[in-house]
This record gives structure tokens, sequence and C-alpha cells, in this order.
């Protein structure tokens, strides 16, 4: 009967953390996120020294769930609209940081690299890291993640730092568990390091 309460709860938790609400343009799959996810591994050093900051300043009690997109030289001035494609593509140079914490330990990270050729844009990396239940080291829900939106992403430079923020109103993906279950994560950042 203790295991069966047990199971019980476990199962009302789990319900309960994977109901979070937010929202994103393309198609895409998420990816489990190591600590840091692999939006720092395609940057140089600095930035992922930031990158890894801000993970640790925007916690996730859970494990993060990454939906990476890209977008060569689809923007009007300083805002990033798309279209997107699914994957990376180039090294960011330079990097944009916004997160949206529903809960103290459980903040969603949306980064946007700059990607350039010399002096050149040639285009732009996103990710966007969910903060989903179960443990880091045990994850319970195995999420794929499409059909990205956003009302735009406002990149926002910062002298004081080598990352600027990342700034949008609305963004949304589709969730999808595996059996079926999907649901719409709505998000709105805020930019880092203002």
């Amino acid at each position: 009967m203790k295991t069966l309460h047990l199971i019980f709860l476990t199962m009302v938790l789990v319900l309960a953390v994977g109901c979070g609400g937010k929202k994103s343009n393309t198609v895409g799959v998420g990816a489990y996120a190591d600590a840091y996810g692999s939006f720092g591994r395609n940057s140089n050093p600095q930035i992922q020294a930031q990158v890894n900051e801000a993970y640790n300043q925007y916690p996730c009690s859970g494990h993060r769930i990454e939906l990476n997109l890209h977008t060569q030289n689809a923007y009007s001035t300083s805002t990033v609209v798309g279209p997107f494609q699914q994957g990376s593509s180039g090294v960011n140079e330079q990097a944009y940081i916004g997160y949206f914490c529903f809960e103290s330990n459980k903040c969603d990270i949306l980064l946007v690299g700059k990607v350039m050729n010399g002096y050149t844009v040639t285009g732009y990396n996103v990710t966007v890291a969910y903060c989903v239940g179960g443990t880091s080291t045990t994850p319970n829900i195995n999420y794929t993640l499409s059909n990205f939106q956003t009302s735009g992403i406002m990149l926002m430079d910062n002298t004081l730092y080598e990352t600027g923020g990342a700034l949008s109103n609305y963004t949304e993906v589709q969730a999808c568990a595996a059996g079926g279950d999907c649901r719409i994560f709505q998000d709105a950042f805020n930019p880092a390091n203002y």
C-alpha cells in the first residue's frame, strides 16, 4: 500500500511540474540539453563562459530540452524575425541572452548567436532551452518540439558584458510527449544583463 501511495504521489508531481505554460515558429526536435546546452559548444570561449553563467543564474531544477534553429540574413535592424530552419549554422561570435522564470528555480533560456564572416553578419542561431519535469540526471518526459513562433526577438547590446540581452514579448512552441499528449509552451523573455 505504501509503494502504491508513493507511485501515486510521484505521478501527481510529474504532472504538476510538466504543466508549465509557454510558446514559439518552424519545425524542430527537442533534444535533452547537457549542463550548459549545445549553444555554448558552438560559440567562442568568451561566449561559452557567459552562457555557462546564464545557465547557473537562471536555474532549472528539472531538466532542459532545447530547440535549435537558425536564420540567415532575415532580420530587421536589431530584431530577428525568421524564417527559421532546424539546426544551427556557423559559430556564434556574439550572443544575446533572455530568460523567463515561472518559478525561482525553473527558468527557460533564450539564446541568440550572431554568426559573422569578418564584419558581415551571415545569420543567427537561436536556441530555446525549456525547463521541464524530472531531475537533471533522470529526465522523465520526452518531448518533441515543433512549430516555433515568435513576435520577433529584439537584440540589445550591452557594453559591460560580452553578451547582450534578448527580448521577446511572445514565443510559442508545441511540445508533444511520447504517446501524443501535446501542449503549447509560451514565454515572454526578459533580456539578461539589463
